[in-house]
């Protein structure tokens, strides 16, 4: 039996996120373009499966939520196909609908497993402030009509760095779950144009940066939600702090939008 590491890239707009859900769960997707029980999880499954000949389960190293992207989201499954991994890339690239491309696979130690074997994942969000609504940003960046301030957006994030309850920033139907994690590094910069997005190259672009041991569901778009209330002045820079300590979702800010929100990388070393 064989372990398969494979590196997924999507453009989640049209998917309920990552992980499969039952058919219950369908509803009209964003814009009526999809149902909502269509995931990545499945789409990639479906493919594998035409390739290697039976059953596979895929396991990815976290779920993504509805309309949320990835650069690189690692999934592992096991198999007893001879299939060179170089093959398995080829095929899978045939196989998988436009919006989910492959950035590796790769044979690896039976004991791997993307969730459990991971150190620390890492999240970029993308603003782009001062700007009117417009169809070429809809899916990719969430576009605000007003100016930010880098500068109280970056203090406001300081106090984030390092092992927090982070209650106030979870999804609010979580409540009962762990909320205690550690946030590694944030980083608030402005930059022109974004690499991996080069319908942005010309755009003047708020980045936000954020790599933890794990997330709560939820919570990068809280903690963006709230960055943005404090860079636009409509909360004080220093309420971040006061907001961490309350442990209270009702005290945050808004949650940005799924659609600027990126799994970057994972870190497994």
């Amino acid at each position: 039996m064989r372990t398969i590491k494979v590196i997924f890239s999507y453009d989640g707009t049209r998917y309920a996120g990552w992980q499969r859900q039952s058919r219950r769960a369908a509803v009209a997707g964003p814009g009526g373009i999809a149902p909502r029980f269509r995931t990545v999880q499945e789409e990639a499954e479906k493919a594998l499966e035409k390739i290697v000949g039976h059953q596979v389960h895929l396991v990815g190293s976290g779920r993504t939520d509805a309309g949320v992207h990835a650069v690189a989201q690692p999934a592992h499954f096991t198999t007893t196909s001879t299939i060179p991994a170089s093959r398995l890339l080829r095929a899978l690239d045939h196989y998988l609908p436009e919006d989910i491309g492959v950035v590796d696979v790769r044979e690896a130690d039976r004991r791997f497993h993307a969730r459990f074997s991971a150190k620390s994942k890492a999240y970029r969000y993308v603003i782009v402030p001062a700007c009117e609504k417009s169809v070429f940003l809809e899916r990719f960046a969430f576009a605000v009509k007003y100016p930010l301030s880098i500068a109280l957006m970056r203090r406001a994030a300081r106090c984030l760095v390092g092992r927090h309850d982070f209650s106030s920033f979870k999804a609010s139907d979580r409540a009962l779950r762990k909320s205690v994690t550690r946030i590694e590094k944030i980083g608030v910069y402005r930059r022109k144009g974004e690499d991996s997005l080069p319908f942005l190259k010309n755009e003047e672009l708020i980045i936000v940066d954020i790599e933890a041991s794990g997330f709560l569901r939820g919570m990068v778009r809280n903690i963006v939600g709230t960055l943005i209330d404090i860079g636009r002045g409509r909360l004080a820079p220093d309420a971040m702090q006061g907001i961490l300590k309350r442990r209270d979702r009702r005290h945050a800010g808004f949650c940005a939008p799924a659609r600027g929100l990126y799994l970057r990388s994972v870190r497994y070393a």
